[in-house]
């Protein structure tokens, strides 16, 4: 398998991990089994992966010989940012509130959907090229 190929599957299965993040998220069982498997699926399935994804579309990038100022690369690039933020500040804080026996807030849910929509961005970047 190519680096390209590689790099697409990866992002598929980025797209996936946020998806099941977000439907854990919202379940009403909101129980420190569901926030062990979460704080799993999320720092694994979507933080390490999505940076995985991130260095292999750079070096997709360069390979490709696309000009430096493809605007959609770069904009994907800068979406990752807030990705990284909301799972900083929501996602994490609140998967340790529910996975010490308290009550998680909204911040889950938020940071989840937050993290879900810009991943959906750029993978319609990456898919349109526009």
């Amino acid at each position: 398998m190519d680096i390209p190929d590689l790099h697409k599957h990866l992002a598929y299965l980025l797209f996936l991990a946020s998806m099941v993040n977000l439907a854990m998220a919202m379940s009403t069982g909101r129980s420190s089994r569901i926030a062990s498997v979460l704080k799993w699926t999320h720092s694994i399935g979507v933080l390490q992966l999505g940076r995985l994804t991130l260095v292999l579309g750079l070096v997709v990038f360069h390979q490709s010989g696309l000009p430096m100022a493809t605007w959609w690369i770069w904009v994907s690039l800068l979406l990752w940012g807030p990705v990284e933020m909301v799972g900083k500040k929501l996602v994490k804080p609140e998967l340790a509130v529910i996975a010490a026996g308290g009550q998680g807030a909204r911040g889950l849910m938020k940071g989840t959907a937050i993290q879900l929509v810009c991943i959906l961005v750029i993978f319609g970047l990456m898919s349109a090229r526009p």
